[in-house]
């Protein structure tokens, strides 16, 4: 067992199985981005619902507020998307991931990510949401619709969000 302090940076693993992301990737860097708009799917309720919009409910950043804004929804396929800010150069994008601050307030519930591309919403498994906050993600290196790289205008056109499973 070792004590001390540590910084790391540029960590990840890859492997040789796959088409993508299967060797050394380089010096690399990861950009975070926020909603900036409601999507084309809205079904969740809005809180604290006072007029503002569902994406306004969700772009909390590093500083999540939990129960002070969010959307909610127990309705089995119920889906809210939220459009991205841009992405300007950043070459070539690697891989996107989703992160979902979520709990369950009642029941038993399920949550999965949707990304809408090509005028088609993408799911993934969802996955049993705890009664305590807990962060869920969604790792995608290729788009969904294609199963090809990531491209900066792939990424600024689709939608990511939330669907009740």
């Amino acid at each position: 067992r070792f004590e001390f302090d540590s910084l790391y940076d540029d960590i990840y693993i890859a492997n040789n199985s796959g088409s993508y992301n299967n060797d050394f990737l380089g010096d690399i860097r990861i950009v975070a981005t926020l909603p900036d708009a409601d999507g084309s799917s809205t079904d969740f309720t809005l809180n604290p619902g006072t007029g503002e919009d569902h994406y306004e409910d969700v772009d909390d950043g590093s500083s999540v507020d939990d129960d002070t804004t969010y959307v909610e929804s127990a309705v089995a396929t119920n889906e809210d998307l939220f459009t991205y800010v841009d992405l300007a150069d950043v070459g070539n994008i690697l891989g996107v991931q989703i992160f979902t601050d979520a709990r369950e307030s009642a029941g038993s519930e399920s949550l999965g990510t949707s990304v809408y591309t090509y005028a088609t919403d993408h799911d993934d498994t969802p996955q049993a949401v705890t009664a305590a906050y807990l962060i869920y993600s969604r790792v995608m290196d290729v788009e969904p619709e294609n199963g090809i790289p990531w491209t900066i205008i792939t990424f600024n056109q689709a939608e990511f969000g939330v669907k009740v499973g």
